[in-house]
């Protein structure tokens, strides 16, 4: 575990790893099934054939299905008690959750650039492709739930270190590259905040939403310059403060494929796609990817900037210029799917499952 746990979270947090975590896996059986889940995907990403990575990546299935039951059941009521398990175990789980959704959204990617779908499938499909990055948002969000009325708590427990970031500098404009990477980012307020566009109340969800993208890239810039001069490692959680912190208004706008916040959403897949050496995290290209087909081509040059960044060529997703089949087979989803009694989706792949790991 000690190995994995080094990709799970920043090295400053890794004693949480040794001595705390096994601590709370043997009061909380989840977390000891998080654990179990996790290291075998791991395994299977590193096994030395296809038989052992079938092999683990069943395992790891297994144990999360168990543990995210018993995860979903504790978190209808956070106390103080299991407050730093909950954590402990949305923090291992979310390497699978970004993994399957990493999966996910490539297979059906794969399937709309064989360009075999008619106008009416192509879009159900490209819907289930959007619902992958918004299941990824609303997972993320759903850590507020025990962060927020515990933060206190938490903080001054056993996982502190695993949380605390009051060493982070502030999030200012510093570098040469900053300066630049902020200008492009505050010029996608043209796509709202211009003389042919009427007032709409989503508009305040959009800029809050770049404020704080804003906010983000240069905060990875100070850490990255940081990390530079001291010869440490980047902290990439302060990555993943973007999602976490999108409200669900926002998110419903992701949902809708209102364009605009799908050029924003493309923007932030620069920062993680700048994380390296960390196995779980590819999802930038996805996203990329997922903005292209839920944007029409026309308005791909907002996208152009991130998905140059990102090494991703839009042209791999531009419609041929014949017509899409009119006539065609019922569409069977390229991803089985269900929902379970509280509403979750729960994907099915035969390997792995993507869950809303929020309540």
């Amino acid at each position: 575990m000690k190995v994995t746990s080094a990709t799970i979270a920043p090295n400053n947090s890794q004693a949480v790893w040794t001595d705390v975590i096994p601590q709370l896996a043997a009061d909380h059986l989840f977390v000891l099934q998080g654990i179990f889940a996790v290291g075998s995907l791991h395994l299977s990403r590193s096994g030395a054939n296809e038989r052992d990575q079938k092999l683990f990546s069943n395992i790891a299935a297994g144990q999360l299905s168990v543990g995210l039951s018993q995860f979903r059941s504790a978190i209808q009521k956070p106390t103080e008690q299991n407050v730093e398990a909950l954590c402990a175990f949305n923090t291992v789980t979310t390497s699978f959750m970004l993994t399957s959704a990493a999966e996910e959204s490539k297979t059906i990617i794969q399937l709309l650039q064989k360009n075999i779908l008619t106008k009416g499938q192509r879009q159900k499909v490209i819907n289930d492709l959007v619902h992958v990055t918004s299941r990824v948002f609303r997972s993320f969000r759903g850590v507020m739930i025990f962060l927020v009325p515990f933060w206190y708590h938490l903080m001054e427990g056993r996982l502190a270190p695993l949380l605390n970031r009051a060493w982070w500098p502030l999030s200012v404009v510093t570098t040469p590259q900053a300066f630049e990477e902020d200008r492009i980012l505050r010029n996608l307020e043209r796509m709202w905040m211009n003389s042919g566009r009427e007032y709409e109340i989503y508009n305040d969800h959009l800029k809050a939403a770049l404020k704080h993208l804003r906010e983000t890239f240069a905060l990875a810039s100070q850490l990255t310059t940081h990390a530079q001069t001291t010869n440490t490692t980047f902290d990439w959680s302060s990555v993943f403060t973007w999602p976490i912190a999108s409200t669900f208004d926002f998110i419903d706008l992701i949902e809708r494929q209102q364009y605009e916040a799908w050029v924003i959403v493309a923007h932030w897949a620069v920062l993680p796609s700048r994380i390296e050496n960390v196995w779980w995290i590819d999802l930038a290209p996805n996203i990329i990817a997922t903005a292209a087909y839920a944007l029409d081509e026309s308005k791909w040059h907002l996208i152009e900037w991130p998905a140059r960044v990102v090494g991703v060529d839009l042209e791999n997703f531009r419609v041929p210029t014949t017509s899409l089949p009119q006539l065609g087979k019922p569409l069977e989803s390229p991803v089985k799917s269900s929902t379970s009694q509280d509403g979750t989706t729960v994907v099915d792949r035969g390997r792995l499952h993507l869950s809303n790991f929020g309540p």
